[in-house]
């Protein structure tokens, strides 16, 4: 792949500061607009991170500063507008117009707790993805020379990786505002458009089938769902809450797993989630286990002092049959990740296109559980002048049902578990985390263990009463029954309504014919043609659905349902003000 986008790269990159442009989106940036139009509330793809600046800080060299990323990196004045249910990518000119500005808002505080303040603003934020900016920066002042800079992005934009990049970046650029100088940076060889437009490219090529096909076949037949035992069954849409526990493996301990992972030819990460494995695998009462790992899909150098949303998700299947040692189980999985990075170039939205797993708004497709060992590139913001130390500032929503972070520090292995907080409870997932820890260190001192005997008296924290009958009952299908409207259930709909629906799905689907009661995922559509066949329903219907819709009712019949009650609506409400609105707003 690598070669592949220096090939590409070599040609002419998308210049930086042209005017107004429309490009196709990444893959990833597709999924990101597609779960927002779906739960349009959420910030579970909100980006935050936090500094403590102690000393004077220049306000006008830190706008000089931000006015200077907004014109090197195009992303940073991208919008995400709708074209025939799909998204793309509105390019605005450079930062010097003031419709592409990003203003640093100054706030005093005035006594109020800084981190406090820091949790409300995160809280009450929200990104159009049409019209808005797509990171905001906030000072908030403590005292004369003590403020916490708060930057908050949509994933859509940046990474993890995307943060180092900043803040390098930012620290040079407001350096030479003080100087009264341009930034000395080299040029960026390409912007993210470039990449979003080599993908697509790259999507058509015999690679992508090849890599599918291995795909196909590692994820035959897997379990749709980690039974893990919930606090509560699972709610259909909605905004997930979520929260966090840390704990801490000692460096020494971290130290004997470094030494185990050599010792086996294997790495820390693949020693980790063996281990995690094994966990999810005692408590979810499985033998076959599937956990999702972020990659900084970052191939190649040219990509690297890149803002912008390159991560994908790896699927990484573990197989516990036999009751092998762990140091067998470490073996498998060793060859499970080595074989996975060298097809991981899908991405995860055309895996799941690929694979059409039964669709729930009950809990994410393929992996609910996310692990990842943390080695990207951290650089902290040093500005001239000040000094900092990073603010530790989380959101509140959580994007999978368990999420793992593991961070070498000084001081040992940080491990931090985030969780949907209606689905667990705390007590329980800090009953796993010491299971975790306990039984790392029952992996360093006996790795010829078998893994049913490493934790033998596993403790069965329960969330209630019937947490472990709702373990066994949970399934993929879990999602609640559509909300019908009773007041059309039993009115005959009008035939041309289905036919007209019917049409619009042949449009998008490789069908010849559509019954009345097929299921839209069960025949090949998927959540991106979802987005496409709402646009298509009210350009040619004349209706707007939610797209929620699709996946509440998924046949003909129940959106003729959705389709009949809209426009009952419509004959109650005049429609012209409310347009009227929406297209100022946009």
């Amino acid at each position: 792949m690598a070669e592949a986008v220096s090939q590409h790269l070599s040609g002419e990159a998308i210049p930086a500061d042209e005017e107004v442009f429309v490009l196709p989106t990444s893959f990833a940036q597709q999924r990101l607009w597609f779960l927002d139009r779906l739960q349009p509330d959420s910030r579970a793809y909100h980006l935050p991170w936090a500094v403590r600046l102690r000393g004077r800080l220049d306000r006008t060299a830190l706008q000089a500063a931000v006015d200077a990323l907004v014109a090197r990196h195009a992303v940073l004045r991208t919008r995400f507008i709708e074209a025939d249910g799909m998204a793309v990518q509105q390019v605005l000119p450079r930062a010097d117009l003031p419709e592409g500005r990003v203003c640093v808002e100054c706030v005093a505080l005035n006594g109020r707790d800084p981190q406090q303040a820091a949790a409300d603003y995160l809280q009450g934020l929200h990104f159009d993805l049409a019209s808005d900016r797509l990171w905001r920066l906030r000072v908030l002042e403590i005292a004369p020379d003590d403020q916490l800079l708060v930057l908050v992005m949509h994933h859509i934009i940046a990474d993890g990786w995307s943060l180092s990049v900043l803040n390098r970046e930012l620290a040079t650029a407001y350096q030479a505002a003080l100087n009264g100088t341009a930034p000395e940076w080299s040029c960026l060889p390409l912007q993210y458009a470039d990449y979003a437009r080599w993908q697509a490219d790259w999507l058509a090529s015999g690679e992508l089938s090849r890599q599918l096909d291995f795909w196909r076949q590692e994820l035959r037949d897997a379990p749709a769902l980690l039974a893990l035992p919930v606090h509560q069954p699972r709610e259909s849409g909605g905004v997930p809450n979520g929260a966090w526990h840390h704990c801490i493996l000692p460096s020494h301990s971290a130290a004997a797993l470094h030494q185990l992972a050599r010792a086996q030819g294997c790495t820390l990460f693949m020693v980790l989630l063996a281990a995690f494995d094994v966990l999810l695998g005692r408590h979810a009462g499985s033998e076959d286990v599937l956990v999702g790992t972020p990659l900084a899909g970052r191939p190649h150098t040219e990509l690297e002092g890149l803002i912008g949303f390159f991560l994908n998700t790896l699927v990484l299947r573990a197989d516990l049959r036999g009751d092998p040692a762990f140091s067998e189980l470490l073996l498998r999985v060793r060859r499970v990740t080595l074989d996975a990075y060298a097809h991981a170039d899908v991405p995860f939205e055309k895996l799941v296109e690929a694979l059409a797993p039964q669709r729930s708004l009950s809990h994410s497709p393929i992996v609910q559980v996310l692990f990842t060992l943390h080695n990207q590139p951290r650089t902290s913001l040093a500005l001239p002048g000040l000094e900092s130390e990073p603010v530790l500032v989380t959101g509140e929503a959580a994007k999978f049902d368990l999420s793992v972070h593991v961070a070498e520090e000084a001081g040992g292995l940080d491990i931090a578990f985030a969780w949907r907080s209606k689905l667990f409870s705390r007590l329980w997932v800090e009953s796993l985390a010491a299971d975790f820890i306990a039984l790392l260190e029952a992996v360093i001192a006996a790795p010829e263990t078998r893994i049913s005997r490493l934790l033998p008296a596993v403790r069965t924290v329960l969330h209630g009463p019937d947490a472990v009958a709702r373990r066994g009952t949970e399934s993929s299908a879990d999602a609640a029954a559509p909300t019908m409207h009773p007041e059309l259930e039993t009115t005959p709909l009008p035939s041309e309504l289905e036919a007209q629906l019917a049409e619009i799905w042949q449009s998008l689907l490789p069908v010849a014919s559509i019954a009345p009661n097929d299921d839209f995922f069960a025949i090949g559509g998927h959540s991106l043609l979802a987005t496409r066949m709402i646009a298509r329903i009210a350009d040619r219907l004349g209706v707007e659905l939610p797209l929620i819709s699709v996946f509440e009712a998924p046949t003909i019949r129940g959106l003729a349902l959705r389709v009949a009650a809209a426009r009952q609506r419509k004959s109650v409400v005049p429609d012209a003000i409310p347009r009227l609105e929406r297209r100022a707003e946009a």
